[in-house]
């Protein structure tokens, strides 16, 4: 029994075509249209970036930081670090908290030049990421984390999406949709495959967690009243 079932790019835009009646069953689409359809699926992977985490984005790392040296570029398809994160000092199997801050918190350090085992991390989002700690390492330790990752370029036929496989119906129907714009098709098909693109797309999007448990807790009262 095979498991491994998965459609590339070329193979979502020739099902997306079909899907709009522009190609038959049977037949193959011009190379002209599937390059045309895979931009369309780029830009719908970079658009589903902006919706929320998919859980094959949120990929184990670490960075290695130096003593006396604050602040590291991430790599170049990292967008942003998942918090909590730890720090190990070399020699040690010890793992220290190293909380999330924000550029607010950062700013107002008095002194960022302090030493230490790292406690805080400013993840700095520009074109490529940049990690800030306080206080500085004090020596060497790797830093462990959960890289948020970009989703692949359509740029080749053969390009996997790099989700699960049960994000290909919802790929494939949204795909189909904006297909329907782009070759300017009748109202009611257009309408026929968004209703089918929303309706995958919502269902998918549901199972996007790590099913853990959740528990609520109010703030406790900071003057000391109890709850």
């Amino acid at each position: 029994m095979s498991t491994t079932f998965t459609l590339t790019a070329d193979q979502m835009a020739k099902q997306a075509l079909q899907l709009c009646g522009l190609v038959p069953l049977g037949r193959s689409p011009k190379a002209e249209q599937l390059s045309d359809a895979r931009d369309l699926l780029s830009v719908i992977l970079k658009s589903l970036q902006a919706r929320g985490v998919t859980l094959t984005q949120a990929e184990p790392d670490t960075q290695t930081l130096s003593s006396g040296t604050a602040s590291y570029t991430l790599d170049a398809d990292t967008i942003d670090v998942e918090f909590p994160t730890t720090v190990t000092k070399s020699g040690e199997t010890s793992e220290y908290w190293v909380e999330k801050m924000v550029y607010a918190d950062y700013r107002v350090i008095s002194d960022k030049t302090t030493l230490g085992t790292p406690t805080r991390a400013y993840v700095e989002k520009l074109s490529v990421c940049r990690a800030v700690f306080w206080p500085v390492p004090n020596g060497t330790y790797t830093w462990n984390f959960r890289a948020i990752k970009l989703l692949p370029d359509m740029s080749s036929g053969s390009t996997t999406t790099g989700l699960t496989q049960r994000w290909l119906g919802a790929l494939v129907w949204r795909l189909a949709y904006w297909l329907a714009h782009a070759n300017n098709l009748p109202a009611p098909k257009r309408l026929e495959l968004k209703s089918m693109a929303d309706e995958e797309e919502r269902r998918v999007m549901g199972q996007e967690n790590e099913r853990g448990d959740l528990c609520l807790e109010l703030p406790r009262d900071p003057y000391g009243g109890g709850w």
